[in-house]
């Protein structure tokens, strides 16, 4: 790997000569938040924890919530400051950070009193994007090795949980901070982002300040659910799913991070007044069902459709030792299986090969009910065929699934049913990882920040171009820190090469970033180019 930075200018130049990594297919979750608890806000926002690091040169607020009226004082060595909780209960009090280095100790006290330990003096990146920061290190090409000689004690690293809101959160999830050591990663790394270790090692090896990393990443999500709906709005582009969040929001309840989960919600019949997917259910009015098929028998064959699919299969008495698992091949968009009632695996939004475990297989009757969302007509959601879908027991014996079963269609796209926005293909809503994990962190003192996304755009590459400039706006607006360094690395090599020029999404998506780093203040584009290789997502 090469990498040249220039710190004071504020540009960086990433250059990666190979692809990082081992990969292996994963299931992407659709993401929600569970109802949100009334618990009492902490003294101290818990971003400001032991072994912290500190922004240098600028005044950091520090924030937390007491008694209306509460003086509360921070100090750091010689420096102090005051705060007065408001009449929300909320105190932020700016404190001028000592010299560089450290460890130092903020005693923060008034109705409470509590010490931060550990605390270093430095630079502090937001890191964020999507799988591609998300990626661990302990996943790299040579994870293993990188995650035993990541022995940087200056180094720390904190990583936000992730988070689905509706509005700006006071408090954020995840944490608490790390030291980036083999002792304070663990055997596996400990959550820690490749791209975001290999980014602020290098920094650190450049500034020789301590360096504090700030993860906010999700796997699969858009460039818009990092960005206010304020800042959205202008754009236009965004209409209808801003007024499906607005419904929402102002609805109340659950709050979900994909545009998907409410329908179900609201329309699953499935799961009302008892699931379809118990054992018990009587289902002698369910009608046959050929599967795979196009589910003609059940009036959707080219409707999108929530349908559940119910089939008795008989096990061995005894029940044959060993793990037994269930193989649906590819399934297109979401499912659900459950074995006599219970849930055993779920997958949505990615057509990997389905493999769960069969647990709690009896001997004699069992029920194995599918719970199938799928867009496409074709297969009716089962893209590999017959020969994919089986049930294969302990002992190796194997049990076809393909061919008849009870099928009943629980919602489908018809009124008073129509799909949300966005259904097919951006399956996480504007603004609410923005409001529920980037939110929190403000205004905390940083450096700047780092971005890895670009997948889930890639193919609205030119919308890009604007979207982008948009969210750094509204980021630095958010931090109130001027424009800060905003550092935009590309999208890896993805796909055989080709010998004749053609379209290609990446190659757009790659020139949009390029044009974002030219038009906005202070920001760099990070190249990044790696070898021929087809399922190179998450080069670093």
């Amino acid at each position: 790997m090469k990498m040249r930075l220039a710190l004071k200018n504020k540009t960086v130049v990433l250059v990666s000569a190979l692809a990082l990594l081992s990969w292996s297919p994963s299931i992407a979750q659709l993401p929600q938040s569970p109802p949100q608890q009334n618990a009492p806000p902490p003294f101290v926002s818990p971003i400001f924890g032991d072994h912290m690091v500190l922004q240098r040169g600028k005044p950091n607020p520090i924030w937390g919530w007491s008694e209306p009226g509460d003086t509360v004082r921070v100090q750091i060595g010689e420096r102090t400051a005051t705060a007065t909780a408001g009449a929300d209960g909320k105190w932020t009090a700016k404190i001028d950070p000592p010299a560089a280095g450290g460890p130092y100790t903020i005693q923060i006290s008034g109705k409470r009193t509590v010490e931060v330990q550990d605390v270093l003096v430095g630079d502090v990146w937001i890191c964020a994007g999507q799988s591609n920061m998300q990626f661990g290190l302990g996943q790299a090409r040579n994870g293993a090795e990188e995650v035993k000689n990541a022995n940087y004690p200056q180094m720390r690293f904190y990583n936000v949980g992730e988070r689905d809101s509706y509005s700006p959160a006071d408090v954020p999830r995840g944490g608490p901070w790390r030291v980036i050591t083999p002792e304070g990663l663990g055997g596996r790394g400990g959550g820690l982002s490749a791209a975001a270790y290999f980014f602020g090692r290098k920094v650190f090896q450049s500034v020789q300040v301590p360096i504090g990393l700030m993860q906010v990443a999700v796997g699969g999500v858009p460039a818009e659910t990092f960005a206010s709906v304020d800042a959205l709005r202008p754009l236009k582009d965004f209409d209808d799913r801003i007024a499906f969040f607005e419904r929402l929001r102002q609805k109340g309840g659950r709050e979900y991070g994909n545009y998907i989960m409410p329908w179900y919600e609201d329309y699953d019949i499935g799961q009302k007044n008892g699931s379809w997917a118990d054992a018990g259910l009587d289902d002698t009015s369910w009608k046959i069902v050929q599967v795979p098929g196009d589910f003609k028998e059940l009036g959707v064959a080219g409707v999108p459709s929530l349908t559940y699919l119910r089939k008795e299969v008989t096990i061995p008495d005894p029940v044959p030792p060993g793990r037994a698992g269930i193989y649906l091949g590819q399934v297109e968009k979401m499912d659900t299986v459950y074995v006599n009632g219970r849930q055993v695996g779920s997958s949505s939004w990615v057509e990997n090969p389905r493999i769960y475990g069969a647990m709690g297989l009896k001997p004699g009757k069992n029920i194995i009910t599918i719970r199938l969302f799928r867009v496409n007509p074709e297969g009716g959601g089962f893209i590999d065929g017959a020969a994919s879908m089986k049930l294969v027991l302990g002992d190796g014996t194997t049990i076809p699934l393909a061919g008849e079963w009870k099928g009943r269609v629980s919602v489908d796209g018809h009124t008073p049913g129509v799909l949300p926005p966005g259904y097919e293909s951006v399956t996480s809503m504007v603004s609410v990882l923005y409001n529920g994990m980037l939110a929190p962190l403000a205004p905390m003192a940083i450096k700047g920040a780092i971005w890895y996304l670009g997948e889930s755009n890639a193919q609205r590459a030119y919308q890009y171009r604007k979207l982008l400039p948009t969210m750094i706006a509204d980021w630095r607006k958010l931090f109130g820190q001027g424009d800060f360094p905003f550092y935009i690395v590309g999208l890896p090599a993805y796909m055989h090469h080709k010998d004749n020029p053609g379209d290609d999404s990446w190659a757009e998506f790659r020139e949009a970033q390029a044009m974002v780093a030219k038009s906005v203040p202070n920001p760099s584009s990070s190249r990044h180019l790696s070898f021929k290789l087809f399922w190179g997502l998450h080069g670093v």
